[in-house]
């Protein structure tokens, strides 16, 4: 939301809402697959939705490729990979893969079972990838930056080769569950995993040099266990899990999402997690079911040189606020821009003129969102005036004695700055029921307090100034905004 504002400086509040649909567009017919591929293919989004009415066998040395925007219908089919799956999508047009089983190829004998799945930039929903079954298969795998949601456990068994597990979202589904030997490595960094079905990954061996590298990754479910080392499994498994966000800063929380030595004696290792990230890796996905923060940067301001800005009233609906940024703009000279954090912070040294101001706040989950207004500044407030001028009269009346009431004027005397006068002598005449001058002198918010020495029975009266001494300044009675006032 951004504040407008008119001509005669009155805030408008527009709230503009731009709603894009956006439908598919289907092939005016389905294109069926199944068995054999033999050599390099392409399914295309000409061809799209592509649907498995029987198990796809990739052969070994053949690619198959799959164009970006391409959707994929399993109802629970194969693709079997001795070759290479090469599915990649972009950001403007994901792959759907929807209720299809991926898995690497196996047969027994002298296959070398180096099957690669390679996917990137899609959205999987169901079915499996690359799950245990049967005798477990090798391969290898690249998974980038995509959404996987209710899915079954992920089975690394051995890879032939380093896999890569980054970038992606993964909605209630099963673990990433590793086993390595050799010098493989698996990498899996700045994935966000929400609401595991069982735990985000598991390491059940880890043999010669070979490791399992959680990095930079978001674990968003506090109550439930996010790194396995089952007990009673190979004494080797281990997982490195240092630099990643919990959902949490609490030491005691983290570890109850850790299953180790700590838990079960028989387990191979204590995880390493320590140092863990505050907030959320930059290079990891903003997770799509996060609900952004709402920012609200508080009102419109006049001020002098400095004003206490007030962004309390920003919310987070499904989380909580970590972030609280905000920017100054000078609309004149940048030079006089500044910026401060923190909730309601006072920020000094304004120049004279108009400043933009915005408020960006970032929730626990990386999603942001920014709102402005407008601070009108005086710059210092330390100039010194030199002449002065009355601002207010205010006549009244206390009581006296015996049903008698005295006249009293509160006289308010300000300096061509604006600012109060303390110390200024005031002299006015009251007439009609009172016939007297008197006179006062003006406190520190610039207010002098006059009353009459005689008394009458509910007195009317007038009270004019006529003059006020204040050294160095000099009274201009013409800039009185106030000259007499009637009770």
């Amino acid at each position: 939301m951004m504040r407008v504002f008119s001509k005669a400086g009155n805030a408008v509040c527009v709230l503009l809402v731009a709603i894009t649909f956006a439908s598919a567009t289907f092939a005016s017919a389905d294109t069926q697959v199944g068995g054999i591929i033999t050599s390099n293919t392409t399914w295309t989004v000409a061809n799209s939705p592509y649907l498995i009415s029987s198990t796809v066998q990739i052969s070994l040395g053949v690619v198959l490729v799959v164009e970006p925007g391409v959707e994929i219908y399993g109802s629970s089919n194969r693709i079997q990979v001795w070759g290479e799956f090469r599915a990649i999508g972009n950001q403007d047009l994901p792959i759907i893969l929807n209720q299809v089983q991926i898995m690497p190829g196996s047969l027994y004998g002298n296959d070398p079972q180096n099957g690669l799945i390679r996917i990137e930039f899609a959205r999987i929903y169901s079915g499996s990838l690359y799950t245990g079954y049967g005798s477990a298969v090798y391969g290898s795998i690249i998974l980038r930056d995509s959404h996987l949601e209710d899915m079954p456990m992920t089975y690394l068994w051995y890879p032939i080769g380093d896999c890569y597990i980054e970038r992606n979202v993964f909605v209630n589904s099963g673990s990433i569950s590793v086993g390595l030997s050799g010098n493989k490595k698996v990498y899996i960094r700045n994935n966000v995993f929400y609401q595991p079905t069982t735990y985000a990954i598991d390491n059940w061996a880890s043999y010669d040099t070979s490791e399992t590298i959680a990095e930079f990754n978001s674990f968003l479910s506090t109550d439930r266990v996010a790194i396995m080392l089952p007990g009673g499994g190979y004494d080797s498994a281990d997982i490195l899990a240092i630099n990643n966000y919990w959902g949490t800063t609490d030491p005691t929380v983290i570890e109850s999402m850790i299953y180790d030595k700590n838990d079960d004696y028989s387990s191979a290792n204590y995880v390493q997690y320590v140092p863990f990230l505050t907030e959320p890796h930059p290079e990891t996905p903003i997770s799509d079911f996060n609900q952004a923060p709402s920012s609200d940067c508080g009102f419109e301001q006049v001020v002098f040189d400095e004003v206490t800005l007030d962004g309390s009233a920003s919310n987070d609906t499904d989380g909580s606020i970590v972030s609280y940024y905000w920017t100054l703009q000078h609309n004149t000279n940048p030079a006089n821009n500044a910026n401060a954090t923190g909730v309601s912070p006072t920020v000094t040294g304004l120049s004279n003129g108009f400043y933009d101001v915005c408020l960006t706040v970032t929730d626990d989950l990386g999603a942001t969102d920014i709102d402005c207004s407008l601070v009108a500044a005086a710059g210092s407030c330390f100039f010194t005036g030199s002449t002065m001028y009355v601002e207010f009269i205010v006549a009244a009346t206390v009581r006296g004695s015996k049903g008698r009431s005295y006249g009293e004027v509160l006289v308010t005397v300000s300096d061509d700055y604006g600012k109060p006068v303390a110390g200024a002598a005031v002299t006015g005449t009251f007439t009609g029921d009172f016939n007297e001058t008197s006179s006062g002198v003006t406190d520190s918010n610039g207010v002098a307090v006059i009353n009459t020495t005689t008394e009458f029975k509910k007195p009317l009266y007038t009270f004019c100034v006529h003059n006020v001494v204040k050294d160095p300044l000099v009274y201009v009675s013409d800039d009185n905004i106030k000259n007499c006032e009637t009770n």
